[in-house]
């Protein structure tokens, strides 16, 4: 048996999914265990390293590729990046590949279906396209990140008919996408989005709160240049964060921090109040991209049968109160791992594609001639087939749909 996998490369972290020897969808761990890959590269001089690797290696700086989506013309300190950068995504989808004998025993896998936010060019997506030809996949086929969502979240309607809002927000962008299904045709009437707003953000707001009550406390500084202790920071901040969005317990950061030889011991503390007054901007602003999503696409509020949370950051109990209070009627789907949703559709289309024939191009046609500015997005794509079915294993951190 030869299979196909679906990966998601996301700006922050990448993930991907195969369908088992049991006909089961499911995500495929990474060799430390964990169901999503940073998307991280690390360069110095020819050592090259990915991932969670890339993330702990011992210097840092400007030779650390971050949110890798958006680093195409970038410069390096290290000439070997300055040489080697257009292999980026590569590296990336060369991590997130499963060896041969993941799912049977040195069969082949030979089929990639990659994801790509919908308002992508035609270059950013052949460049993704090559990238996973690198990586050894004989077959690729892009689809666009709302269209794998619908097909995760199993929006397979048959003679019902229905409009849709993919409320995506990641680690490092957001992004709203409505679509109509009609026959179990998707298409999308208008994507539009910020292309730097998502979790970073908010553990960026919590490091901020730190420094702050640090400095008040102790009446120094604290070492914002110390890649070390920020990396600390940053890694604790994001864990209590996420901790926050399953209790409701208040949580607390202990850090010693040392300065000038001198070593000061600090304790922060932090709850869900304290967390959405420090984003509220953030999470009110992504309230006002659906609300422009909305005015392009000339549908209301009330026109929206359901509501897909994708993303990470989705998870935000915050962010659903925000979601659920603007769309009272529509069903509210979180019945999928928001982390894995992406990839999960992906992982059903490669399921269905046969290994020895190239895949079949996705209809799509974009404007292309539409520029970023101000870091804010607009794209309108056409359509895509959603007469997919597929098995998914029990989803890990899944909620109930309401």
């Amino acid at each position: 048996m030869n299979y196909g996998v679906g990966i998601d490369l996301g700006t922050t972290r990448c993930c991907v999914a195969i369908q088992d020897n049991n006909g089961l969808i499911q995500t495929v761990p990474n060799d430390i265990g964990k169901n999503t890959t940073p998307s991280c590269v690390f360069f110095s001089g020819d050592n090259v390293q990915v991932g969670e690797s890339a993330l702990s290696a011992p210097r840092v700086g400007k030779n650390l590729i971050y949110d890798a989506k958006r680093i195409i013309g970038r410069q390096y300190e290290d000439a070997a990046v300055n040489k080697n950068r257009r292999l980026w995504s590569f590296d990336v989808v060369r991590e997130t590949r499963p060896p041969d004998d993941s799912f049977g025993g040195g069969d082949d896998i030979k089929n990639a279906v990659i994801t790509h936010p919908a308002y992508f060019d035609t270059k950013q997506r052949l460049g993704t396209e090559k990238a996973a030809k690198l990586a050894g996949f004989a077959h690729v086929k892009l689809i666009s990140e709302p269209t794998a969502a619908a097909i995760a979240f199993g929006i397979k309607t048959g003679h019902e008919n229905k409009t849709i809002l993919i409320y995506d927000l990641g680690g490092g962008t957001f992004d709203v996408s409505i679509g109509k299904i009609v026959n179990e045709q998707l298409d999308i009437l208008a994507v539009h989005g910020l292309s730097h707003l998502g979790g970073e953000d908010f553990d960026t707001a919590i490091v901020d709160d730190f420094t702050r009550s640090f400095e008040e406390a102790h009446g120094v500084s604290f070492p914002i240049e110390g890649p070390t202790q920020i990396r600390r920071l940053r890694n604790e901040a994001r864990g209590v964060k996420e901790t926050m969005s399953r209790v409701m317990s208040p949580q607390t950061i202990e850090m010693s921090v040392t300065i000038s030889g001198k070593s000061y011991q600090h304790t922060y503390k932090i709850d869900r109040k304290r967390f959405n007054e420090l984003c509220n901007n953030y999470f009110e602003s992504t309230m006002g991209v659906v609300d422009e999503t909305l005015a392009k696409a000339e549908l209301n509020i009330s026109q929206i049968n359901d509501v897909l949370m994708v993303g990470g950051s989705a998870r935000i109990p915050r962010i659903k109160e925000l979601v659920g209070a603007k769309f009272p009627k529509a069903n509210i789907m979180n019945n999928i791992n928001p982390d894995e949703a992406v990839a999960i559709g992906a992982a059903v289309l490669a399921s269905q594609t046969d290994p020895k024939k190239p895949l079949p191009e996705e209809p799509l046609s974009f404007n292309n001639d539409i520029p970023n500015i101000d870091d804010r997005h607009t794209y309108v794509a056409s359509h895509a087939n959603l007469n997919m079915a597929g098995t998914l294993s029990t989803p890990s951190n899944a909620e109930p749909t309401r």
